[in-house]
């Protein structure tokens, strides 16, 4: 199934005066379709042309109705127009003729959802024109009318959407003054005609654009010769130097300058180079450090690892150490003043003389010769261990 595009051109649908106390409306359409055929009929002076004038001024004519009561109650015209099928409103103020129509998408009764866009009225063969805008609806944009029909190098003047109003709206002086077709105004004649071979499709602006790019490039082609002509009596006053030998001379500089250029990217190339190399060389020594202090921490780790099941042991040793040493202090033999065995007191303290106890009279049986209290001689017999003083004071 195919859509069916819309047909190319403008309907006018509604017209719409805003005033100041009300709105005056005039509607072109029927059930929501515009009318094939709309008649504006009413008494004299009741305003139809005014209608038609102000249609006119929504579509980009220069002048809107001057009357005293237009100008004191009217104060914007909007037009309901459908462009290719499609809504639009086209707003211009009312007073002094306005230089731009504001057009947006939608209805008049629609709310306005997007901001209005600028066109201006002049010149009507800008891109941005409220002309291009309507003309490229009706499919004529880019349309160029020669000024003389005659001259294939005439100039030529872009078609406005005022141009092709003039078949659809003549005011009351022209049916007045029964100039229908401007009989008496040759290039309004000329402009005419050429308008209605325009939408009759018989108009072919090929020979006036190539007529215009003719003349457009004569005209630089004599502008360009004349500028040769000026440098060659230039240079030649000048004594300006052969071609070949600027083109040396800027080869020569050139060659110069680039010679420079590459010594210098050569010494950055070779700092670089040795810059790398250094750091690469204390990096490789900073690596090797590194490994051999990380071999040392490794060694102390494990020695550390060992020692310290004996440190427990070295303290326990210590402890023993200093006990006996305490105790030989505390229980030194030679501080003894009592007799172990009668308990009297002996006139002279127990010493060691010639290797005998002074005590017992016993041969001592140690090498050096000191006395130990409580210590036993392990080797006598128990016959002869019952003879010995029973009480026998051990140290440990």
């Amino acid at each position: 199934m195919t859509t069916m595009q819309p047909l190319p051109g403008i309907r006018i649908r509604r017209l719409r005066l805003v005033g100041i106390s009300r709105t005056y409306n005039v509607d072109f359409t029927h059930d929501q379709r515009v009318r094939d055929l709309s008649v504006v009929a009413g008494a004299f002076s009741s305003g139809k042309t005014a209608v038609l004038e102000f249609i006119a001024y929504g579509l980009g004519a220069k002048r809107h109705p001057r009357h005293p009561e237009v100008l004191r109650k009217v104060r914007s015209c909007l037009l309901e127009v459908e462009l290719s099928g499609e809504p639009h409103v086209i707003e211009r103020p009312v007073g002094e003729p306005s230089k731009v129509a504001y057009v947006r998408r939608g209805r008049l009764d629609q709310p306005v959802l997007a901001k209005p866009e600028s066109r201006p009225i002049e010149p009507a063969g800008a891109p941005e024109s409220l002309s291009a805008l309507l003309l490229g609806h009706c499919k004529l944009e880019g349309v160029q009318l020669r000024e003389a029909p005659s001259s294939r190098e005439s100039r030529t003047d872009p078609l406005s959407f005022r141009d092709l109003m003039a078949l659809a709206f003549l005011p009351n002086e022209r049916i007045a003054s029964m100039n229908f077709l401007f009989e008496n105004e040759f290039m309004k004649k000329h402009k005419l005609k050429q308008v209605v071979d325009v939408v009759f499709g018989v108009h072919d602006d090929r020979a006036v654009e190539l007529g215009q790019r003719i003349k457009e490039l004569g005209a630089r082609r004599t502008q360009a010769r004349s500028e040769l002509a000026a440098a060659r009596v230039f240079v030649e006053e000048q004594d300006v130097p052969t071609v070949g030998a600027l083109v040396a001379q800027q080869y020569e500089g050139e060659l110069l300058e680039l010679t420079q250029q590459l010594e210098a990217l050569d010494q950055a190339a070779q700092a670089g180079t040795a810059f790398a190399g250094r750091l690469r060389r204390e990096h490789q020594q900073a690596a090797e450090r590194a490994r051999h202090a990380a071999g040392l921490v490794r060694d102390c780790e494990t020695q550390l690892a060992r020692m310290m099941p004996l440190r427990a042991q070295y303290a326990d040793d210590l402890v023993k150490l200093n006990m006996r040493a305490e105790a030989q202090r505390l229980f030194d033999p030679l501080s003894v003043t009592t007799c172990p065995a009668c308990l009297h007191r002996l006139p002279a303290p127990p010493s060691a003389e010639n290797g005998h106890c002074s005590l017992c009279s016993h041969e001592l049986p140690h090498e050096d010769g000191h006395l130990t209290l409580g210590a036993a001689d392990a080797e006598r017999s128990p016959d002869e261990g019952a003879d010995e003083p029973a009480a026998r004071i051990r140290a440990r």
